[in-house]
């Protein structure tokens, strides 16, 4: 399945995967999945011919597509949730708690298995209009 993706969103699912199992540093294994997935997000705009251009981030692009019916509520959570764990990984202090979030390997699984199930499951209901997690 997941060969069928675009080339750089592979890559850059590689790329975090093993950099997690090379224990590299948070934002290291967070910054590749992050573009992935925000790629994969506007990949199925452009499929769509949905204008996300000026559009930023994960949650903005799924926002987007969710008012468009190309995700459901479900995904929309899950969309959320994975731009929560991209944004405490990767942008250092967080503006409401002035804290750095201390990211935790499990967190980073979190992040990778979200990442690849979201993908698999928007895909299935963009093809097939199939419901599954």
């Amino acid at each position: 399945f997941y060969l069928g993706l675009e080339q750089g969103v592979r890559d850059n699912l590689v790329r975090g995967v093993q950099r997690l199992v090379d224990r590299q540093e948070a934002r290291s294994v967070g910054q590749p999945l992050g573009i992935a997935f925000e790629d994969f997000l506007r990949g199925i705009a452009n499929q769509h011919q949905i204008n996300v251009a000026d559009k930023n981030g994960i949650g903005q692009v799924g926002s987007e597509l969710r008012s468009h019916g190309k995700v459901t509520k479900k995904h929309l959570g899950l969309i959320q949730a994975i731009g929560a764990l991209r944004i405490a990984i990767e942008h250092g202090i967080d503006s409401d708690e002035n804290k750095e979030w201390q990211i935790t390997v499990n967190g980073l699984r979190l992040l990778v298995s979200s990442v690849m199930l979201a993908i698999r499951s928007i895909s299935a209901y963009n093809s097939r209009g199939d419901l599954d997690l």
